[in-house]
């Protein structure tokens, strides 16, 4: 896939992934390969030393619409957690149905002319990790509920060489979630403890009355600076594998994605079951139901068939300039 999109189209499906990492039970490498650039993502990050000047020009333009995405989120996601979770649930639900709706074709194409025991059974595989990871980690959770119901307002303070040693490593963790599709960065956030702190954490950079106060700046980079070096590494050194499996094996990855993707959906459920438990209404269901769920669907097909559209009239207009290249050349052979 060619790297040709504008800085608004990649910006704000940057800001998508962003906001897709602090959702637990979803990936942004999912929402990157459902909005067309998880490719050439991937392959910009494995060959960022080889035309360093191109390819790190496309990943700016991504990863400023993370950041935006990451801060913008942790705020709006306090409100959506309170009032509309359900309905956020159903809209990206319907996100990722419609991504794999849109790849339909390439699942039926690989899965008839390939080894159709070897792709459900990496469909098995990738589906199955991801429920387990859930479980073990929604038990995690409910053990906690009890003794910490002031969890979703913790905050780190004073923060020790240990929490910064953890922020590293489950960011690292975290980043290489983002980057496959259908392993949810927030969930490992969640597994390391470290979830609620970091949402926190960004939405606070946001408020700029606390930056009088140095202890709390202090704090801020004690929590970012980890953050971001052991994110960058672990998408630089993980980027090149990846690369080379979706060029060597395309067809098992495509099934793999597949389960992380349909199991994403369950996860996303189970994860935020007891705050949907919590704030259940029966207009939430329907409004999830009738209204977020068909929009997610119909705005990722949307999108899907806008980039097709697109890439047809650049080829179009790629075929129409060779052509007049060839009418040119032979013009000028035949006036010498």
């Amino acid at each position: 896939m060619e790297k040709k999109e504008g800085f608004i189209s990649l910006f704000l499906k940057g800001i998508l992934i962003g906001i897709a990492n602090m959702i637990a039970g979803i990936s942004g490498g999912t929402i990157a390969f459902i909005t067309g650039i998880y490719e050439p993502m991937v392959k910009s990050l494995a060959n960022l030393t080889k035309k360093f000047g191109s390819n790190f020009l496309y990943l700016i333009k991504i990863f400023l619409g993370v950041a935006v995405g990451f801060l913008g989120a942790s705020r709006l996601l306090d409100l959506a957690f309170s009032h509309i979770l359900l309905e956020m649930i159903c809209l990206f639900s319907g996100i990722l149905l419609g991504g794999m709706y849109n790849d339909k074709n390439e699942y039926i194409t690989i899965y008839k002319t390939g080894k159709k025991k070897t792709y459900i059974i990496a469909f098995l595989i990738a589906f199955l990790a991801i429920i387990l990871l859930t479980i073990v980690n929604q038990i995690l959770i409910t053990s906690e509920i009890g003794e910490d119901i002031q969890r979703n307002n913790e905050r780190w303070t004073d923060v020790s060489i240990w929490q910064m040693l953890t922020l590293f490593f489950a960011i690292a963790f975290g980043a290489t979630a983002m980057i496959f599709p259908g392993i949810s960065g927030s969930l490992c956030f969640m597994v390391f403890g470290i979830y609620y702190p970091v949402l926190n954490a960004m939405s606070d950079i946001t408020v700029f009355s606390k930056y009088q106060d140095p202890v709390f700046v202090l704090d801020i980079l004690k929590i970012m600076i980890p953050l971001i070096i052991g994110g960058a590494l672990s998408l630089i050194f993980i980027s090149k594998p990846i690369s080379r499996a979706f060029e060597r094996h395309r067809d098992i990855c495509m099934y793999l994605i597949f389960g992380f993707l349909t199991a994403s959906i369950i996860s996303m459920f189970i994860l935020n079951f007891h705050d949907i438990e919590l704030q259940f209404k029966w207009w939430h269901l329907l409004s999830g139901l009738f209204l977020f769920l068909p929009f997610g669907f119909f705005s990722s097909r949307f999108l899907h068939l806008a980039q097709l559209k697109l890439q047809k009239r650049r080829e179009e207009k790629k075929a129409h300039k060779e052509e007049q290249d060839i009418i040119e050349n032979n013009e000028e052979v035949q006036n010498q």
